[in-house]
């Protein structure tokens, strides 16, 4: 991916992240999923990994978007600093 690409991707990320709707959906399927765990029996141990890996699932999701936004502030950081050398850089013919 360009960093144009990674930046506008952290970006949506970020504002999905930040969407109130988003967050009262996440939350209604992890009570969701808890409230299946719960009415499992307790011997169905693969019934009960199923919805564990559901659950971890949507973390692993959510924790993706939150590397993806990390990556967009790196370049964008790295891009000011590119900015700032540049503009320190001295012109070539003046002393």
């Amino acid at each position: 991916m360009t960093d144009d690409e990674v930046i506008a991707l952290g970006n949506y990320a970020e504002g999905v992240l930040r969407d109130d709707l988003f967050s009262v959906l996440t939350q209604q399927y992890e009570r969701q999923c808890f409230a299946q765990f719960l009415q499992t029996d307790a011997k169905s141990l693969k019934e009960r990994e199923g919805i564990y890996m559901q659950m971890r699932s949507l973390q692993d999701f959510l924790t993706h978007m939150t590397y993806v936004v990390a990556q967009r502030d790196k370049l964008i950081h790295e891009k000011e600093l590119s900015h700032l050398k540049d503009a320190d850089a001295p012109i070539d013919g003046i002393d």
